[in-house]
């Protein structure tokens, strides 16, 4: 970026991220497209208010990563590698014990965050029930924000892109197969989201 024209090296390390944005939030709506075209409403106001849960962790997961990805750019400007081996040790013990305990937490005190948020008793099941499969995916999500983070703060945003494309292609695949060829309604897409995290991860 300090080459070079910097107008279009900022568009080129930008657009990048903001597809990211707009694919994540196409995975959102396909899932609410297939549940609502074949499982019904309440299977798409389970999910939703099963994902509201899981977003306080996730926002919470990508502001911390945004910080270590912040200070991973400053030493790797200043090439201080071995200070970048502790910052990702630290990045990763940090995230992980935090994404565990999240994906506890939330499957300990799910219902009384429903009861807090209104939820309807008719869509409690169903957002339990999605849970179940999803929560554990935090971890997966928080893994794949922390790479990810770690290749924009390099400079690489395309290959972040690559395999959110990747991992939401497979969510769309798995959901299509689970829910209409399997008929497992919302847990099927509790499954695909967790599958999906995974591969990100990986």
């Amino acid at each position: 970026m300090t080459e070079g024209n910097i107008t279009r090296a900022l568009w080129r390390f930008t657009l990048p991220m903001v597809a990211g944005g707009i694919l994540q939030q196409l995975y959102s709506l396909t899932d609410a497209f297939i549940l609502g075209n074949f499982i019904g409403d309440t299977a798409v106001a389970s999910v939703s208010a099963a994902s509201a849960v899981l977003n306080i962790s996730f926002f919470a997961i990508v502001g911390l990563m945004t910080g270590f990805s912040i200070q991973l750019s400053h030493m790797f400007g200043a090439r201080e590698y071995d200070r970048i081996k502790k910052l990702i040790t630290t990045a990763l013990t940090f995230m992980g014990i935090g994404a565990v305990f999240a994906s506890a937490l939330i499957m300990v005190i799910k219902y009384n965050i429903f009861a807090r948020m209104g939820t309807p008793a008719e869509i409690i099941p169903g957002a339990s029930s999605y849970l179940n499969f999803a929560a554990p995916g935090i971890l997966f999500s928080g893994m794949y924000n922390l790479y990810g983070g770690m290749l924009r703060a390099i400079g690489d945003s395309k290959r972040p892109l690559y395999i959110l494309a990747a991992s939401g292609l497979l969510n769309v695949v798995l959901n299509l197969i689970l829910v209409i060829g399997f008929h497992m309604g919302v847990e099927g897409v509790g499954i695909a989201t967790a599958a999906s995290n995974y591969l990100s991860a990986i």
